[in-house]
């Protein structure tokens, strides 16, 4: 079993990354209100453990998983992509505050 859970902002930060018709999920996209709707509906448990009180921030995550055993091999090292999205278009600077 996998499980986890997914800070919103960690989420907005990765929205940009999806791509619809071809063009990446910005938020002058069409379907961009689509996707932040239904992220900032769900939200389930809070991003650390704090305590009962402490506001859901985040969404969480579970999936059943079969694996083989890992094999040693080379190290890849991924670059950080620059942002896809025009300036004051980017996913990660948004959030459901608005």
């Amino acid at each position: 079993m996998l499980v986890g859970r997914w800070r919103l902002a960690d989420l907005f930060a990765m929205v940009a990354a999806f791509q619809a018709g071809g063009d990446p999920m910005c938020t002058d996209h069409i379907l961009y209100p689509v996707i932040k709707a239904m992220i900032c509906k769900y939200p389930d448990i809070a991003s650390s453990l704090t305590g009962p009180t402490t506001p859901c921030d985040a969404l969480s995550f579970a999936m059943g998983l079969t694996a083989d055993p890992a094999q040693l091999g080379r190290v890849w090292k991924t670059a950080v992509e620059p942002s896809v999205c025009d300036p004051g278009t980017a996913p990660g600077e948004d959030d459901c505050s608005s």
